[in-house]
């Protein structure tokens, strides 16, 4: 029978990314069935993961100790940065809708005919995802500190962006200078998180985060 290539069996193993425990199964299982046999009584109602948990079997068993351990790292670290992609979208989106915003203050002085521009009241929910990110900045790991700080330039933008929060708490308004300012905390933000993981954004962020997403896959399996 022939052997399955290394970089297929990976594929079919990707998932198991998020389930240390049925990595776990695959290292100490006797054989590929009898991983299959333990991940399926542990995950009944996810036969497909018993079915990658078997593939990652198979790779220690057809390609020795070294390539299962290296594939368990590159399936957790793959996992571990979908998690953070995922994780940082309401940031994303809370920049995007912000900057939209923003734009509407530059470009379209002559409809809005004032400084302020009145928030709707579904802007409440961005408003929340900028509080709660600056109410728990203090307790963000050191290392990320470092990174925002190093891309922010300028503590002060970070004072501005609790001033935008408050106005608009207060006001459902918004104007342009704060906007502009709380836009760059959150962009910086989620660059320092993503550079944690080892992702560089050399872009704008709007949809670089789902694109890069994408291709992780494409990239993992052509190396």
């Amino acid at each position: 029978m022939k052997k399955i290539s290394l970089e297929e069996l990976k594929a079919r193993s990707e998932d198991l990314g998020y389930y240390p425990h049925l990595i776990e199964i695959a290292r100490v299982a006797k054989s590929p069935t009898a991983a299959f046999e333990l991940a399926k009584s542990r995950r009944v109602n996810y036969p497909d993961l018993a079915q990658g948990c078997r593939y990652l079997a198979m790779i220690k068993r057809d390609y020795g100790k070294e390539a299962f351990a290296q594939t368990a790292a590159d399936i957790q670290k793959s996992a571990n940065i979908n998690s953070v992609l995922f994780n940082l979208q309401p940031y994303i989106q809370t920049a995007n809708r912000l900057s939209f915003l923003c734009n509407c203050l530059q470009n379209y002085p002559s409809l809005i005919n004032e400084e302020f521009l009145k928030l709707h009241p579904s802007d409440e929910y961005y408003i929340d995802i900028v509080d709660a990110l600056l109410k728990c900045f203090d307790e963000t790991e050191s290392s990320i500190k470092q990174k925002f700080f190093e891309l922010l330039g300028d503590e002060y933008y970070l004072k501005v962006a609790n001033m935008f929060v408050e106005i608009a708490q207060a006001n459902k308004t918004a104007d342009r200078y704060r906007l502009e300012k709380t836009v760059k905390v959150i962009q910086c933000y989620v660059k320092a998180v993503a550079w944690k993981v080892g992702i560089q954004f050399n872009c704008r962020l709007d949809d670089c985060v789902f694109s890069y997403a994408m291709s992780i896959r494409h990239q993992k399996t052509s190396e």
